[in-house]
C-alpha cells in the first residue's frame, strides 16, 4: 500500500521544486508569493518541500501568479511512475 502512494509523493516533490524554481525566476521571496496568493508563508514553504497536498484553487493561483501553465507544473516526460 505504501508503494502505491510513493508516486504521488514524488509528484508533490517535483511540483514543489518547479514552484520554487519559477518563484526564483520571478525574483519573488516566499513571503511575497504568499502575499500575492493570500496564503501563509508556511504553506509556500511546505509546497516547495513537497510536503503539502495543495488544493486545486491554490495550484491554479500559483500557476497564474508565477506565469507558468498548469501543464508545465505537472509535466512528466516519462509519466509519474518513472
Amino acid at each position: 500500500m505504501i508503494e502505491k502512494y510513493e508516486k504521488y509523493e514524488k509528484l508533490l516533490i517535483v511540483l514543489g521544486s518547479r514552484v520554487k524554481n519559477q518563484r526564483l525566476k520571478k525574483r519573488l521571496t516566499q513571503s511575497e508569493l504568499s502575499a500575492l496568493i493570500d496564503c501563509e508563508i508556511k504553506s509556500i514553504q511546505r509546497i516547495e518541500k513537497g510536503k503539502m497536498n495543495l488544493s486545486l484553487k491554490m495550484f491554479l493561483m500559483l500557476s497564474e501568479t508565477l506565469e507558468i501553465s498548469p501543464e508545465q507544473l505537472l509535466y512528466f516526460e516519462n509519466g509519474i511512475d518513472n
